[in-house]
């Protein structure tokens, strides 16, 4: 019995030794990270050094300081790679900042300023739908060009807090244009600062509506209206897309996707009237008013859309073709056909 006992004293004496000993080993290896600077490597020993005797306060001391000194590295490091433009490394950095130090409100407020940046560049280097990409068209081909008196590369840092109208104002003392405000603008300070480092004007310009939720409208060459980004603003100030599309040259599948793009659009507008389904609907009559689209008054056009059948309206056998219904615009005139 008395021999059972030495033994599993002697256990008990062992382990302990043994998680002494590694205990001492992962101290002894962290104070010596954290001479040579390494913090990351500092707190991963002094945790592991703490795991082995929990109740040792040198070793909780020690974490503790190794946790906010990684957190202050990785926040510098934050900082000097969001000055180069690699807001991706900075983000990261600001991150692990935020995770060795959960007070540091200062890491966990820039990473999620950076992130949205990083996912609004993403959204805009996506290609544009069908639909947006026709508005672009034409609103370049009706909306007249901006053309500034200077075109230097503009090269301005703007702190937070300072107004969008001071801003734009000086962008336009800089390049000689003109600035209107739209009726509805509101005064509003930038929440975070906007850097301009060789960029050109229209390029400073759409970082500084991006992050105002703002957009503008050129005008004339030298004058633009700012105005608030809203789905109302932007079905008034914006030019509407009319699209002539000749049926006979589309393929069916890509003609219903750019008429559902179109539906979509136009419903999410709240000024728009709803779309009800006609269960009383004439497909025959549909497909063929359909080709006489350039025939109807602009104010009865589709969403603007007008299609049009590229040839002599009366050619029913160009769709029906060795089909009794063939010569039918001929032979039974009526409404359907």
């Amino acid at each position: 019995m008395k021999a059972d006992l030495w033994k599993t004293a002697a256990l008990v004496l062992a382990v302990v030794a043994v998680a002494g000993c590694a205990a001492g080993h992962a101290y002894s290896r962290a104070e010596r990270a954290a001479r040579e600077g390494d913090w990351d490597a500092a707190v991963q020993y002094y945790t592991e050094a703490l795991q082995a005797d929990p109740s040792s306060p040198v070793y909780k001391i020690g974490l503790e300081r190794a946790q906010l000194a990684a957190s202050r590295g990785h926040l510098d490091r934050g900082k000097q790679l969001e000055a180069k433009g690699d807001l991706e490394g900075a983000v990261n950095e600001y991150q692990r900042a935020a995770i060795f130090d959960p007070s540091n409100r200062q890491a966990a407020s820039k990473a999620e300023e950076l992130g949205q940046k990083l996912r609004e560049r993403s959204e805009a280097a996506r290609p544009k739908p069908q639909i947006e990409q026709m508005k672009e068209r034409a609103r370049q081909a009706t909306e007249p060009t901006l053309n500034p008196a200077s075109r230097t590369p503009l090269v301005f840092s703007f702190a937070s807090g300072i107004s969008v109208r001071q801003i734009l104002d000086f962008l336009a003392q800089a390049s000689g244009i003109n600035v209107m405000f739209e009726s509805t603008f509101a005064e509003t300070p930038i929440k975070s600062p906007i850097r301009l480092d060789g960029v050109t004007l229209e390029q400073g310009l759409n970082l500084v509506m991006t992050a105002s939720n703002l957009f503008y409208k050129v005008l004339n060459p030298t004058t633009i209206m700012v105005i608030p980004d809203t789905a109302q603003t932007r079905l008034k100030y914006e030019d509407q897309v009319i699209q002539t599309f000749y049926l006979s040259n589309v393929d069916p599948q890509a003609m219903q996707t750019i008429l559902n793009g179109l539906l979509v659009a136009q419903t999410q507008q709240p000024s728009r009237p709803q779309i009800m389904p006609n269960k009383d609907a004439n497909s025959k009559v549909f497909i063929h008013r359909i080709h006489y689209g350039e025939h109807v008054q602009p104010a009865n056009l589709f969403h603007g859309i007008s299609a049009t059948f590229p040839q002599d309206i009366r050619r029913c056998d160009t769709c029906h073709q060795g089909a009794a219904q063939g010569s039918q615009s001929h032979s039974v005139p009526s409404r359907q056909a």
